[in-house]
């Protein structure tokens, strides 16, 4: 067992000061802490003196700090106390919590230092090889769920790159060879390909490389250093920062509230070995509010050392069918974008026929949908705002019903004013010439009659507007 002791002079003299300083250091002090800074010094002295002891294992912390510093960094399980109150237990934590501050402060290492370092070790990077399994843990008030995937990220830079998801649903591969982006979804046994030099990747890019991301925490506002932590990666405990950074996506569409992103920051590589955060969601399909944590953890990281070629080599397997892009984040990729648009004539709601060859010339949104579908619903709000904006652009909007009586098509258009051309399919024979299998279902029809872009399902952050621009606007 280790040697316990009472608080020395000078450890009681470092608690004055944190606690004088205590107020503008720990952003997250509550009201009921506030009032008691005005407690005596004597009284907090003997409080501590004679009622706390503490267990020492300063070799545990590498600060470059005061000795008597690197004596109070303790963690949770190494305090006793004797005689002491729910209240003051509390309190003490907190006195020692902010020590962990104070102590990191001393030796130069603050949440912003911490992650300028983390962001210029990245940026220095020539290459790479990271691995993280990636856990997202979904709580409604009707479900819960647990799912895990696997990532890879891989460099030689400039010019090569591997990005590659496995599990979780969203298995996709993206290589960058040099001279070629390769993108292939296995589960559709689909592959795509484009010219490196003009590659734009999608607005909703589910295979973003996490190293982009960290090679900006310098600007990072906000950061603040919560503790020091050994969390387990790659088969051995990685001591590190854990340092807080406040989330900057404001609120919008599904999204209710997006929690601030923890880091581990490796405390010798200035590596990142774990992330997370979480994110609060309301389900238009049932209206429920779901709690989703998604945690990070890598398992290999590998950094200018010699990467396997082959990793940016991509040859199409057997049978693969080649398209023009990939326009979802996931699943399956159009076969209608780059072909022409399927000719149609449909009813509108005041009864007059639409035939879709008085289309030629004009850039046109198609949005399929139903009064039903929840998702539907809350795109159709974002088609409005395309049909206000670009109007007097050019832009058509069709609206095409899936299936639905006139009726009722009618009093939903009504009781929300929209403005832009409502078409029926009661028989769903347009439906299946565009193949909808699902709604909603958005697509960009361009002056010439192609197709353009095809986006299935309604995504939160899809940019329409960004979008547009496929079309000239």
């Amino acid at each position: 067992m280790p040697r316990r002791s009472p608080l020395t002079e000078q450890e009681l003299e470092i608690l004055k000061i944190a606690w004088e300083r205590e107020a503008t250091t720990v952003r997250d002090i509550d009201e009921a802490l506030l009032e008691r800074r005005n407690v005596a010094y004597t009284t907090l002295k003997k409080t501590l003196a004679d009622r706390a002891y503490i267990y020492r294992r300063p070799a545990r912390y590498g600060l470059a700090c005061s000795p008597a510093c690197r004596r109070l960094i303790l963690s949770a399980r190494n305090i006793r106390m004797v005689s002491v109150s729910k209240a003051a237990k509390e309190f003490y934590m907190r006195i020692l919590t902010l020590l962990v501050v104070l102590a990191a402060a001393a030796s130069g290492q603050t949440g912003p230092e911490i992650l300028k370092k983390t962001a210029e070790t990245y940026q220095a990077l020539k290459s790479y090889h990271f691995e993280s399994q990636i856990v997202s843990e979904s709580v409604s008030e009707s479900n819960e769920s647990r799912t895990r995937s696997s990532r890879i990220s891989a460099a030689i830079l400039p010019d090569r790159r591997r990005l590659e998801s496995k599990g979780g649903g969203q298995a996709a591969l993206r290589v960058y060879d040099g001279h070629t982006v390769w993108e292939f979804r296995p589960g559709a046994n689909q592959f795509a390909r484009q010219d490196q030099a003009v590659y734009k990747p999608p607005s909703m890019n589910l295979l973003s490389d996490a190293v982009d991301g960290y090679k900006a925490l310098g600007n990072a506002a906000g950061a603040k250093l919560l503790r020091e932590e050994s969390p387990e990666a790659a088969g051995a405990a990685r001591p590190c920062w854990v340092v807080e950074v406040p989330s900057r996506l404001p609120a919008t569409g599904m999204m209710l509230e997006r929690s601030p992103t923890t880091y581990w920051v490796d405390k010798s590589t200035n590596l990142i070995w774990k992330e997370l955060f979480s994110i609060k969601i309301k389900m238009p399909s049932n209206d429920q509010v779901q709690n989703q944590t998604v945690t990070t953890t890598y398992t290999v990281a590998r950094v200018n050392e010699s990467v396997p070629a082959e990793l940016f080599h991509f040859d199409p397997p057997e049978g693969a069918a080649e398209i023009s892009e990939f326009t979802s984040p996931f699943g399956p990729g159009s076969t209608l974008v780059g072909k022409g648009a399927p000719a149609f004539t449909l009813q509108e709601l005041a009864g007059k026929e639409f035939d879709s060859t008085s289309l030629k010339g004009k850039p046109v949104l198609v949005n399929f949908w139903a009064t039903w579908c929840a998702p539907c619903r809350e795109q159709m709000l974002k088609v409005q705002d395309a049909q206000r904006e670009f109007a007097d652009k050019g832009l058509v909007v069709l609206a095409i019903n899936d299936g639905e009586p006139v009726e009722t098509a009618r009093k939903y258009i009504e009781e929300h004013k929209y403005t832009f051309h409502v078409l029926l399919d009661p028989d769903k024979t347009v439906v299946r010439r565009f193949s909808v299998t699902s709604i909603p279902v958005l697509l960009l029809i361009d002056r010439d009659g192609n197709v353009r872009a095809h986006h299935i399902g309604y995504n939160t952050l899809l940019d329409l507007r960004e979008e547009l621009k496929k079309l000239g606007l």
